[in-house]
């Protein structure tokens, strides 16, 4: 039968499963993916820090705000952190991860310890 064409009315119904695959776009290894699982960590608490909202000083004051940025190409997680809040000028308070840093595992706790603190500092329902 044709792609568009209809099923005979005495024709009977198709039984049976039909399955999709899809490319298998999952590059890493399992090593790999136990880091990027913890690197999406970090990011999920800059969110938690920062909200979703747009935020200027002027609107959150003296609220933390936190900067991440994924350097690809270094392998490296870029954060600042402006524990008073963000204004021009300001000396944030750096920290890195590097992925590829025997290190790495010690970096994502300083940084996940870090953001504790600072969500800890914040909460107001206590």
């Amino acid at each position: 039968m044709a792609n568009k064409e209809k099923r005979p009315a005495e024709m009977e119904t198709p039984t049976g499963t039909c399955t999709m695959t899809f490319p298998d776009y999952n590059m890493f290894s399992e090593e790999e993916q136990e880091k990027a699982a913890k690197i999406m960590e970090l990011f999920w608490m800059a969110l938690c820090v920062n909200g979703l909202k747009k935020r200027s000083r002027k609107e959150t004051g003296d609220l933390p705000t936190v900067f991440a940025g994924l350097r690809g190409h270094i392998s490296f997680l870029d954060i600042d952190v402006h524990v008073n809040g963000w204004a021009e000028g300001d000396k944030p308070e750096k920290i890195g991860v590097h992925f590829g840093d025997q290190c790495f595992d010690e970096q994502v706790e300083y940084a996940k310890d870090r953001f504790f603190e600072i969500l800890k500092g914040m909460k107001h329902d206590e």
